[in-house]
C-alpha cells in the first residue's frame, strides 16, 4: 500500500513538473515573457516631432536617440536603413517607400504646426493678398501646407514668398524686423508671442477647412522592415505598443515638457514653461489607422493636383505602406 501512495505521489509530481515546463510558469503562476534586450535606435528632427516622443526617450535604457536639424539627415537614415525608428515627414516617408520599402509607417504624430505669423494685424488668409511671405522648407511640409491654403484662396498668383532654409531663419528675421510676415511653427510661435505682438493664423485650421475636415499629416515614426522578420516581429510589436502607450503623454503638457527640456538642447533653451502653452497648439494627436490612412490619401493627392507628386513618390501610398 505505502509503495502504490508512493508510486502515485511520484506521478503526479512528475505531471506538475511537465506542466511547469510546457507553460513556462514563474513562481507566481503567470507566464514568463520573452526577454526583449534589443536597444532600439530612433533619429528625429528637432521641434514637435522629437518633442512627441520626449517621455520615451527620457531615461529610457531601452533607447538611443539622436536628434537632428533639417531633412537631410532623415533621407540619410531612411535611404541607409542605420536606424530601427525613424521620425520624418509623411511625404518624405512615402517617397522613399516608393524606393525601396525599407520603412513602413507605425503612425502619424504631428498633425501640422504651422502658422502664419504677422507684425501687422491680419485676421483671414485673404488679408495675404499682395503681401510678401517669408517662408522656410520650400517644396517641403510647411510650403505644400502654405501653397495648398493659398490656391485654395485663389491667392496663389496674388502673393510673394521668399524661402529661408529654416523656420529659425524666418524666425530670425521677423525679429530683426527683416520680414513682416513669416511662416513658422510651434513651439516657436509660443516663444515669438512672448516678445513682439505678433498676429497668428493657424495654418492646420485652414487645412481643416479647404478639406473638409480632414486633418495635416506631417510627420510621422517609421519602422525598419529588418525589424519585421519572424525571429524579430513578436517583440518589435511588442515594443512599439510601449511607443505607442508613451506617445498619449502629450495629452499631459506638463510631463511632456519636463522631459523635453532633457533630452533636446532646444527645449531647454525654450523653458519648460512655454513648451507646456505651446503644446497643446503643436497638433500632436493619435489617430486611427481609418483616420490616417484618409488624411494621407487626400493629402497625397493634393499634392499631386498641386504639381508636387514627386514630393510623395508619385501616387497615393498604397496599403503596405503602413504597418499592419
Amino acid at each position: 500500500m505505502k509503495k502504490k501512495i508512493l508510486l502515485n505521489l511520484f506521478l503526479v509530481l512528475t505531471l506538475l513538473f511537465s506542466i511547469t515546463l510546457l507553460t513556462g510558469c514563474n513562481g507566481n503562476g503567470a507566464q514568463d515573457e520573452v526577454k526583449d534586450d534589443h536597444i532600439y535606435s530612433f533619429i528625429a528632427p528637432s521641434g514637435t516631432p522629437s518633442l512627441s516622443l520626449s517621455t520615451l526617450f527620457d531615461n529610457n535604457p531601452q533607447v538611443t536617440y539622436e536628434i537632428v536639424a533639417g531633412a537631410n539627415p532623415l533621407v540619410a537614415a531612411l535611404t541607409s536603413g542605420t536606424h530601427d525608428f525613424v521620425v520624418a515627414p509623411i511625404n518624405v516617408g512615402a517617397k522613399l517607400y516608393a524606393n525601396n520599402q525599407q520603412y513602413k509607417l507605425v503612425k502619424t504624430l504631428v498633425w501640422g504646426n504651422f502658422y502664419i505669423a504677422s507684425l501687422s494685424e491680419i485676421s483671414s488668409i485673404k488679408d495675404l493678398e499682395g503681401k510678401t511671405i517669408t517662408a522656410f522648407s520650400q517644396n517641403s511640409s510647411p510650403d505644400i501646407m502654405l501653397q495648398a491654403v493659398l490656391d485654395a484662396y485663389g491667392l496663389k498668383d496674388k502673393v510673394k514668398v521668399e524661402y529661408v532654409d529654416a523656420v529659425t531663419t524666418a524666425n530670425s528675421m521677423m525679429m530683426s524686423g527683416q520680414a513682416e510676415i513669416i511662416v513658422s511653427a510651434e513651439p516657436s510661435i509660443s516663444v515669438l508671442k512672448n516678445k513682439k505682438d505678433i498676429h497668428t493664423i493657424d495654418l492646420q485650421a485652414e487645412w481643416n477647412k479647404i478639406t473638409d475636415g480632414k486633418s495635416f499629416p506631417q510627420a510621422g515614426l517609421f519602422v525598419n522592415t529588418a525589424l519585421l522578420a519572424e525571429d524579430k516581429k513578436a517583440n518589435t510589436l511588442a515594443f512599439i505598443e510601449k511607443v505607442l502607450e508613451k506617445l498619449e503623454d502629450y495629452k499631459n503638457p506638463s510631463v511632456l515638457a519636463a522631459a523635453a527640456v532633457k533630452v533636446d538642447s532646444s527645449f531647454e533653451t525654450i523653458g519648460a514653461a512655454n513648451l507646456e502653452k505651446a503644446i497643446p497648439n503643436c497638433w500632436i494627436s493619435l489617430k486611427t489607422k481609418a483616420e490616417e490612412q484618409a488624411a494621407i490619401s487626400y493629402y497625397a493627392q493634393k499634392l499631386i493636383d498641386l504639381g508636387l507628386g514627386a514630393q510623395i513618390g508619385g501616387s497615393v501610398p498604397s496599403e503596405e505602406f503602413y504597418l499592419e
